[in-house]
């Protein structure tokens, strides 16, 4: 039994071709300049929406604002004629 252990542990695997480490790094590095790219694309998008969004916000509180200040000179118009009349 002795002698089949030592024949499992001594077995080599040269049939398995393993990449030079330059090839593994290259790959390395490839595959890290992907996932960069992704990121950046995907950060530039958000904040695209997100300054959309900020600036549609900006907008809607400043046509808010303006509605109630025309709502308000309106109104005050309205009673300075009625007290004319």
């Amino acid at each position: 039994m002795l002698g089949i252990r030592m024949a499992i542990t001594s077995m080599s695997f040269h049939w398995i071709n393993l990449a030079p480490a330059w090839q593994t790094m290259q790959a390395w590095r490839d595959t890290q300049a992907a996932f960069r790219a992704n990121f950046e694309d995907d950060s530039a998008f958000l904040i695209d929406k997100m300054s959309t969004a900020q600036a549609a916000q900006i907008k809607g509180m400043a046509d808010l604002t303006l509605r109630a200040a025309q709502k308000r000179i309106q109104t005050e118009v309205a009673k300075r004629l009625n007290k004319l009349v």
